[in-house]
């Protein structure tokens, strides 16, 4: 094996030559001049190579900075908007997220980003989860949002990566961001400290090839070789009207043209524990929609949902937490299915309902988001 590995090596080595002669007088580094088909050319070299080596293991069994927090909201904001995101500061939402990409005008993108910058170290965001969202990679933004973002006085907690179409894509955001973050810390010695914890990713799925390539592009970072060193990614958005238009759907106000997407979403999103997030409503003063669109993604497994306007945060994060009498049914199946359980007993009766495990699994579910909520205090005794 040892013998043949040089031969193996060849492709690479001849592909990553050709690669670096032939963007030989660009003056910026090979990651950012590299196009998508030659990166996917040396990715497909690349795990010919390593399948004789030994196959690709999980390497990520927990977040290192805890469970995802709570993002029953998402609200956007656009990131050269002081007075906006001055007033988001203020609210109760689980996710302020400050945006560069299709709330910002191609002509105030540079405004965006050292408007961002500058509300990261500056503003107090209480308890939210404080994201921002760069451009996709395909843009000419990208590097640039990159940069502003990984060298920035003070690092966002997350970060949103919109029309992610491959796992191609989502490995040279990898890549980009870890070359930054290298040629920061070797610039600045004494901040060697500053990407000690991992960023958390969220990504976004907006068109056909995107759902085709979910379940990919949702396992790369929790694969030997391919694995982040920057960010740890927790959490999927599903697209609605970028989506609907890629389709060649019509945006209804049933989402019935959404409805595989969504449900693919969850089912794929899920198998990897990872949260899902419900689409956007853009009709933000129907609130009395917004509020049956919000429980029906609760009911189907979401964890939140996108939101454009501080009216729609205290609704949807209401949607997506238990009421309290749902809750304390949840507990004291939980409890009851414990003591049970040491008696041997299988199904059984509670409150005049037949308990069997597939619903004190939705149980199990319902505490988890009373915690996330708040509500009560974990205690993993409690659970399975």
């Amino acid at each position: 094996l040892l013998l043949l590995l040089p031969i193996r090596l060849l492709p690479i080595i001849s592909m990553f030559v050709s690669m670096v002669v032939a963007n030989a007088k660009q003056t910026m580094p090979l990651y950012r001049v590299m196009n998508f088909n030659q990166l996917s050319s040396l990715r497909t070299a690349t795990r010919s190579f390593l399948s004789h080596v030994g196959p690709p293991s999980s390497v990520k069994t927990e977040v290192e900075h805890g469970p995802p927090p709570p993002r029953r909201a998402l609200l956007y904001l656009p990131g050269h908007d002081e007075r906006k995101v001055k007033k988001a500061a203020a609210l109760d939402v689980d996710c302020i997220c400050l945006d560069m990409e299709d709330a910002v005008a191609e002509n105030k993108k540079e405004e965006a980003r050292q408007g961002i910058v500058h509300f990261l170290h500056s503003m107090s965001f209480g308890r939210s989860d404080v994201a921002v969202r760069v451009n996709s990679v395909t843009t000419p933004h990208i590097y640039n949002d990159l940069k502003a973002v990984l060298t920035a006085p003070k690092l966002p907690n997350t970060v949103v990566l919109p029309k992610v179409d491959t796992p191609e894509q989502l490995e040279w955001f990898f890549e980009a961001s870890a070359h930054i973050a290298q040629e920061f810390k070797a610039e600045n010695p004494k901040e060697h400290h500053k990407y000690k914890q991992k960023l958390r990713l969220i990504t976004q799925v907006e068109s056909g090839l995107g759902l085709m390539n979910l379940r990919k592009i949702c396992e790369l970072d929790n694969l030997m070789y391919f694995a982040s060193e920057v960010y740890s990614h927790e959490a999927v958005i599903v697209g609605g009207d970028d989506l609907a238009a890629d389709l060649g759907g019509t945006r209804t106000t049933s989402n019935m043209e959404l409805l595989y997407a969504r449900q693919h979403t969850i089912a794929v999103v899920k198998a990897f524990e990872m949260q899902a997030i419900d689409l956007v409503n853009i009709r933000f003063n129907e609130l009395d929609a917004l509020r049956d669109e919000a429980i029906e993604g609760a009911q189907w497994g979401f964890d939140g949902k996108q939101v454009i306007h501080p009216n729609q945060v205290p609704i949807v994060q209401n949607a997506f937490t238990p009421s309290k009498e749902k809750l304390e049914w949840a507990v004291g199946v939980l409890t009851a299915f414990k003591e049970k359980n040491e008696e041997g007993t299988g199904a059984f009766a509670y409150s005049g309902d037949m308990i069997d495990m597939p619903t004190v699994k939705q149980c199990e579910n319902i505490y988890k988001l009373g915690v996330v909520a708040g509500m009560l205090e974990k205690n993993d005794g409690i659970l399975l």
